[in-house]
């Protein structure tokens, strides 16, 4: 979060993939930590567990956080997580294909 909130470099990818245990810690759902990596990157991946019906409703509610800070969104399930692909421009993935 630190390292976020003070960079000033520019990356193509951001893959947020962080977790204590089980639980995601409440910073990534942050607006100002949102914003910063807004500013960061082309593409911010973010990885959340999507196995049972606390971490579905979870990951629901960030999506809809994030869809007001991105304009292009992708959800792609994966077993057990569910990877939230945001972009200011279109993401192609094997969706569109």
């Amino acid at each position: 979060e630190r390292y976020t909130l003070n960079a000033k470099d520019h990356f193509d990818y951001i893959l947020v993939d962080i977790y204590l245990g089980d639980t995601i810690p409440n910073f990534t759902s942050d607006p100002k930590f949102l914003k910063k990596l807004h500013q960061l990157g082309h593409v911010i991946i973010f990885n959340r567990l999507f196995y049972n019906s606390d971490n579905k409703t979870s990951a629901q509610k960030f999506v809809k956080l994030v869809e007001k800070k991105f304009s292009n969104i992708e959800l792609v399930r994966s077993f057990a997580n569910l990877f939230v692909i945001c972009s200011q421009t279109v993401i192609i993935t094997k969706s569109h294909f």
